[in-house]
């Protein structure tokens, strides 16, 4: 018995240093963190965007439009912008743009502001450009064809089917581009069923020898005044 004891005791003090001695650490692999694409619960209640008219595979543009549109309103504004409007980029605007075009002149026409830029942001910088020029945020775009555009537009002030405008809403999206995805312009789709006319006026300014002067000072506040206003129809209809 005495030995029996004397060897349980000694495997009992020997076994938890065998333990120690022989334990292989199992190295935990981090798990790749996930990112979540953040999905916009609605679509904005006024949305301010940049209509480029461009053809395929091209970098001129050939008409400007800033669409200020009220989601759930029966009218849609539109205000051009002349591609031959002359500007000059303030030096803070043009270094930062000079990173992606660094062929980028700092005075040129809107209608060659693009050419500078890679076909992948060529509209992102010219957003830019765009919202200094006009002193307001334009933060989204489309860009589409002569034809496409002119097709859209038209649609809008047309009395409208359900099975009509769903193939009509279907094309537009399939035959222009935009930095919003497919299924984000598609939120939009209930709003624009309910358009029956658009409002169309030309950025204040003045017709000059070697193209357009703009008044952006003037052409801001107006867009401001067409935003505010459209926000305080949505808070009435509420």
């Amino acid at each position: 018995m005495g030995g029996i004891l004397t060897v349980a005791l000694v495997m009992m003090a020997v076994i938890p240093f065998l333990n120690q001695l022989l334990k292989v650490d199992v190295a935990q692999a981090e798990q790749a963190a996930v990112t979540q694409e953040v999905v916009p619960a609605k679509p904005e209640s006024v949305s301010v965007m940049a209509l480029y008219q461009m053809e395929e595979n091209t970098k001129k543009i050939s008409a400007i439009y800033i669409e200020v549109f009220q989601t759930g309103s029966n009218q849609v504004s539109y205000m051009e912008i002349p591609v031959d409007t002359r500007v000059n980029l303030s030096e803070r605007l043009y270094k930062s743009l000079q990173t992606y075009a660094p062929e980028l002149p700092q005075y040129l026409k809107l209608s060659n502001m693009a050419e500078s830029f890679s076909m992948e942001y060529g509209l992102t910088g010219s957003n830019r450009i765009l919202s200094e020029v006009l002193g307001i945020s334009v933060e989204h775009y489309v860009r589409a064809d002569k034809e496409t555009m002119q097709s859209w537009m038209a649609l809008q002030a047309e009395e409208k089917t359900d099975v009509g405008f769903f193939e009509a809403y279907a094309d537009w999206l399939e035959n222009s581009g935009s930095d919003l995805k497919t299924w984000e312009r598609w939120m939009y789709y209930e709003s624009w069923r309910k358009v029956t006319g658009i409002q169309m006026e030309t950025a204040p300014g003045s017709r000059e020898k070697d193209g357009f002067l703009i008044s952006g000072k003037r052409s801001g506040e107006r867009l401001q005044e067409l935003t505010v206003r459209k926000e305080s129809e949505a808070n009435i209809e509420k």
